[in-house]
């Protein structure tokens, strides 16, 4: 494997408390919760079965959640929340393959978490979906589109002091480019022959004259890094919170930044510590919320929301319909080599059911199409309904009659085996047998880059200049389905050069009807991100665009 590896980047904790870089936190090393790091055997299933309860849940709506042992703030920020504390939050990990590392892939929430806490980036998604500015003073092109002028602003620092400067953004952008999500974005940018002009401000030149990088530098792997960043030696980052310490899929401790943005106390961080607990499934980590082990978790199953609302001291966060639900077919290998297996699956789905069941209504259908906030996309495209018979014609067609095939899950979120399984009963219909198999996370992520024939995943509600690449472009970094399209790619190309916003936007909506007649995802619906926390804190945030607390933002928490 090489350095680029999502399993390769970042650095266990032995070695790194060798090192000494940071001084521990107040609190020292919390202990893994109970049995979580067992892993369950996988198992299979043709139709849908009843979700297992939480074990310590029949009570749990009647009780109080057992109390935070975590400090009490320490001081108080002038006409603002108090700062201290240390908020244990609970999420669902990926085993060994977890990292810190700023431009690798995602594969887990905690990763996710890692990254938005360890990293500032130059720009960011709010929650009403605006991108803004926020490393950066400037992204702008030339009037050509042949070279971005990027400056930055004035008096932002390193966890470890240093200033951030045109050579760290020059660094960090060619990291990107290596490898991972940023890599097929950025495949424009001429990388190798970026200039620093002077100590702020870097020219960003393209291979051919591009129009989509102004407000591309807000997403997940597109984190600043200094110069002499390394992973295993010197993994100090710029976001607002640093590492201390960390052992992947167990725990990952980290201490407030003091210098965030040259202005500590002001908009936060306020925390002390963020204590990020990995956790294999959803009863270990809705178990250890209910009973004080954690203080926070991301995505409650949906069957316990009843159960958080109803427990004293325990809130549910709700934001509205944000994160893209979806299985993926691959269509370099057999039955979905065959489009007419892809659209029969797809013609299989009774996506109303699937969101009623598997989320309880909490959420919405979708059309097999990414980015339903962006502002081209293409909402025009009538809506895919279930069609049983013309599934059944096209598996005949394709010699596929009597189809049984493995759907490969695991319960990384809310939802996501309820909906194979509703699956699974709906293909009954059409004459098709899927198998759900439900694996550990880590056991499920272990696939990865190659992924299963039938798998899951899911994704924000990223802008669609930025998500095409990832998820359908030729070796993609998220292109699970393996598709390859040349009418499409030749459309991307033409999108991407475009100067006119409104032409540009056209042509992406022709590349999402492609999508939609050959793609090779079921895009299946758009959940409500619900997580739990403990109203002994305050300042979680909501956003649409997909992830838990607000991109697991934890700047503005605080202790109550």
């Amino acid at each position: 494997m090489s350095g680029n590896d999502p399993a390769q980047r970042g650095m266990p904790r032995r070695r790194f408390m060798k090192l000494g870089i940071y001084v521990v936190g107040a609190g020292g090393i919390a202990a893994a919760c109970g049995d979580d790091a067992a892993a369950p055997a996988p198992t299979t299933t043709a139709a849908p079965s009843g979700t297992a309860a939480p074990t310590t849940t029949a009570a749990a709506a009647t009780t109080t959640a057992a109390p935070a042992t975590t400090a009490a703030p320490t001081t108080t920020a002038a006409a603002g929340p108090p700062i201290g504390g240390v908020l244990r939050l609970g999420t669902t990990g990926a085993g060994p393959r977890e990292t810190v590392d700023p431009h690798a892939g995602g594969g887990s929430n905690a990763n996710v978490a890692r990254k938005f806490n360890l990293h500032a980036r130059l720009q960011e998604i709010r929650a009403d979906m605006a991108v803004e500015n926020t490393l950066a003073e400037i992204i702008e092109p030339n009037a050509d589109g042949s070279a971005y002028t990027i400056r930055l602003i004035d008096g932002a620092e390193f966890h470890h002091g240093k200033s951030i400067e045109a050579e760290d953004v020059m660094f960090s952008i060619q990291r990107m480019a290596e490898g991972g999500i940023m890599r097929d974005v950025l495949e424009l940018a001429d990388v190798a022959n970026i200039r620093i002009v002077d100590r702020l401000t870097i020219e960003l030149p393209m291979l051919t004259p591009a129009f989509v990088y102004s407000k591309s530098w807000g997403e997940l792997a597109s984190g600043i890094a200094p110069i002499d960043y390394d992973p295993e030696t010197n993994p100090a980052g710029s976001g607002p919170f640093k590492l201390v310490d960390w052992v992947p899929g167990e725990e990952t401790i980290l201490g407030r930044h003091e210098n965030y943005f040259g202005d500590p106390g002001s908009g936060g961080p306020y925390l002390d510590e963020v204590r990020l607990i990995s956790f294999s499934d959803d009863l270990s980590r809705t178990n250890a919320l209910l009973s004080g082990q954690i203080d926070a978790m991301d995505s409650v199953p949906i069957g316990q929301i009843p159960v958080v609302e109803g427990t004293d001291g325990l809130a549910v966060l709700e934001a509205e319909a944000g994160r893209v639900m979806f299985f993926y077919m691959r269509n370099d290998r057999p039955p979905f080599d065959d489009v007419r297996v892809r659209q029969a699956i797809r013609l299989i789905a009774d996506r109303s059911q699937m969101v009623n069941q598997a989320l309880s209504g909490r959420g919405a259908v979708a059309n097999d199409l990414f980015s339903p906030f962006d502002p081209c996309y293409a909402s025009e495209i009538p809506q895919r309904t279930q069609d049983i018979a013309e599934a059944r014609r096209l598996l005949e067609a394709a010699g596929q009659s009597g189809l049984t095939i493995d759907l490969n899950v695991s319960p990384v979120i809310a939802g996501v085996v309820e909906a194979a399984q509703v699956l699974a009963q709906q293909a009954t219909e059409a004459g098709v047998t899927i198998n759900v198999v439900n694996l550990d996370p880590g056991d499920y992520y272990a696939s990865w880059p190659d992924g299963w024939e039938f798998g899951f995943e899911f994704f924000a509600n990223l802008q669609y200049p930025v998500i095409a690449p990832i998820v359908n472009g030729p070796g993609a970094f998220f292109n699970m389905p393996a598709w390859e399209d040349q009418e499409w790619l030749d459309l991307l190309l033409k999108a991407r050069t475009e100067p006119d916003d409104e032409a540009r936007c056209n042509i992406f909506k022709e590349m999402q009807a492609l999508e939609h007649e050959r793609g090779g995802y079921l895009i299946w619906g758009r959940a409500n991100i619900t997580d739990g926390y403990s109203t002994a804190y305050d300042g979680f945030v909501s956003h649409r665009l997909g992830r838990s607390f607000g991109q697991y933002d934890m700047r503005p928490v605080h202790q109550v």
